[in-house]
């Protein structure tokens, strides 16, 4: 934007130092901002793939123990049926105890 002002006005202003230093302040923040661009997709990247990594051996467990898996909500189930009565069974005991 500072380079299209001077451009613009090239016959009224001249190039000296005030605006080369302007101009080398605009080149370093945007070469900052160019790295810190980078620096975050690296990281994207490299949190993206440990996510994949992570989910790949989440698949892999649950397909090598779904059968175990079947079976315990099986158990749960049953012992969700039980709980009224195993509660009525605790509750008797502490008050014969």
């Amino acid at each position: 934007m500072a380079e299209e002002r001077f451009l613009v006005k090239s016959d009224e202003w001249k190039f000296d130092t005030a605006w080369q230093e302007m101009l080398n302040h605009a080149t370093i923040k945007v070469m900052a901002a160019e790295k810190q661009k980078t620096d975050s997709e690296a990281e994207h990247l490299m949190r993206a793939a440990s996510y994949t990594a992570a989910e790949q051996q989440v698949q892999a467990q649950k397909k090598k123990l779904s059968t175990y898996i079947s079976k315990s909500r099986y158990f749960i189930y049953k012992i969700i049926e039980r709980l009224p009565f195993i509660q009525k069974l605790t509750s008797f005991h502490a008050f014969s105890a």
